[in-house]
C-alpha cells in the first residue's frame, strides 16, 4: 500500500512537471545537423559552418566538406555575420573549458561569405563588422583598447583606449558611423556608464550620454536608418528600462528621442539590424504569481507599438542569422521570424564523423 502511494505521488509529480511548462508555438529551427554543432547557417542552406568535437571548423557547401580552421579538441567557435552578406567573422576560443573569463582574448579571423580561407585579424573579444563589412572591430580587455581595422587596406586602422579601471568584466559597445568617426561606451572612475563620440581626424571626443546611476548599462545598435541606445539596470531591484533613438546623421548629437520606457527591469540585448524599422530586445514580463519571466519583444519604430514575439517564459538571447531571427532555450533554436526551411542537403553522413 505504501509503495502504491509513493508511485501515485511520483506520477502526480511528473504530471505537474510536464504541465507546468507550456509548449511553445514557435517552430524549432529545421536543420540536417545537430544544431549545437552549427555555427552559421545561410538563409537558403547553401553554406553551413559547423564544428567537430576534434576542434575543427568545417564548411558544408555544394555537397562537399571543406576544412576552414583546425583547433585542439573542444575548441569553440562563434561566427558573426551582418545583413550585407559580404564577410563573416570567426572567433576561435582555444581554451573554452579552461578559462571562464568572458573578456579573455580569442583569435579573430575574417572570411568571405561562404568562403573557406580565413585570414587572421588579431586577438580580442566582441568582434563586429562595420560599414558594408569593410571594417572589423574588437576589444582587447587586457590593454583596454578597441581596435578598428579596414579589411581591404591593412594601413587603415584606428585604436581607442577606454577609461574603465574599476570593472574588469566590462566590454564596451561600439559602432562606426563613417571611416573616421565612432561611438562607444565606457565607464568613468565612479562607475557611471557613458556614450562617447570620437572623431579620429579631428582627434576629438564628446560625451553624448551618461547614465544617471552606477548600476545602469548602456547598449548600442545601429542600422541604415537609426542609432539606438538602450539603458538597462544591472541591479535586479531597480525597476526601469529605456530605449532611445535618433536618425543617422554625419555627426551624432545628444538629442535622443524616447522610443520605449518601462518600470520593469528588462535585460535588453537590443537587436536592430534584422529590420530597419523594428528593434528587438529581451523584456521582463510577469508570469503566474508575479514570477518574473523574460520574452523577446519588438517595437515598430514608425508607430512605437510593442509586441511580444516569443512564448518561452524565460529566454535571454536574440540571434540574427542571415534572414532568420532566432532565440534559444534548453538547447533548441527557435525561429522568431524568417523562413524555417533548409533546402540544402549538405550534411549527408557527416554527423557520424
Amino acid at each position: 500500500m505504501e509503495l502504491k502511494i509513493k508511485i501515485n505521488l511520483f506520477l502526480l509529480f511528473i504530471f505537474f512537471v510536464n504541465n507546468s511548462f507550456s509548449k511553445s508555438s514557435l517552430k524549432v529551427l529545421a536543420t540536417n545537423q545537430d544544431p549545437n554543432k552549427i555555427r552559421f547557417l545561410s538563409n537558403e542552406g547553401k553554406y553551413i559552418y559547423y564544428q567537430k568535437r576534434s576542434g575543427d571548423l568545417l564548411l558544408a557547401s555544394n555537397f562537399k566538406i571543406y576544412e576552414v580552421l583546425k583547433g585542439e579538441r573542444n575548441t569553440q567557435y562563434i561566427i558573426y555575420s551582418s545583413s550585407i552578406r559580404k564577410r563573416l567573422i570567426i572567433e576561435k576560443n582555444n581554451s573554452f573549458q579552461l578559462i571562464s573569463n568572458i573578456g579573455k582574448n580569442k583569435e579573430i579571423f575574417i572570411i568571405n561569405f561562404g568562403g573557406k580561407t580565413p585570414f587572421f585579424v588579431g586577438k580580442g573579444s566582441s568582434p563586429q563588422l562595420h560599414l558594408e563589412d569593410n571594417w572589423v572591430s574588437y576589444f582587447n580587455s587586457y590593454e583596454n583598447i578597441i581596435s578598428f581595422k579596414n579589411v581591404n587596406d591593412s594601413k587603415l586602422k584606428f585604436k581607442v583606449k577606454i577609461s574603465n579601471k574599476i570593472n574588469p568584466f566590462f566590454i564596451p559597445q561600439k559602432e562606426m558611423l563613417n571611416k573616421s568617426s565612432i561611438i562607444y561606451t565606457d565607464l568613468n572612475k565612479k562607475g557611471y556608464s557613458g556614450l562617447i563620440h570620437h572623431n579620429f581626424k579631428k582627434s576629438k571626443s564628446k560625451v553624448l550620454l551618461k547614465s544617471k546611476e552606477q548600476n545602469e548599462k548602456i547598449e548600442l545598435c545601429k542600422n541604415e536608418k537609426y542609432l539606438f541606445v538602450g539603458i538597462f539596470a544591472m541591479d535586479l531591484k531597480s525597476n526601469k528600462s529605456q530605449i532611445l533613438y535618433q536618425k543617422i546623421n554625419s555627426e551624432p548629437n545628444n538629442h535622443f528621442e524616447t522610443l520605449y520606457q518601462s518600470k520593469t527591469n528588462d535585460i535588453g540585448n537590443i537587436e536592430c539590424r534584422y529590420k530597419n524599422d523594428f528593434i528587438y530586445f529581451v523584456k521582463n514580463i510577469k508570469l503566474n504569481k508575479n514570477k518574473e519571466g523574460f520574452e523577446i519583444a519588438k517595437i515598430n519604430i514608425k508607430n512605437k507599438k510593442l509586441s511580444i514575439v516569443s512564448d518561452l517564459d524565460f529566454t535571454t538571447q536574440i540571434i540574427a542569422m542571415d534572414g532568420k531571427l532566432l532565440t534559444t532555450k534548453d538547447g533548441e533554436f527557435y525561429l522568431l521570424e524568417g523562413v524555417n526551411n533548409l533546402s540544402s542537403k549538405e550534411f549527408l553522413n557527416q554527423g557520424k564523423k
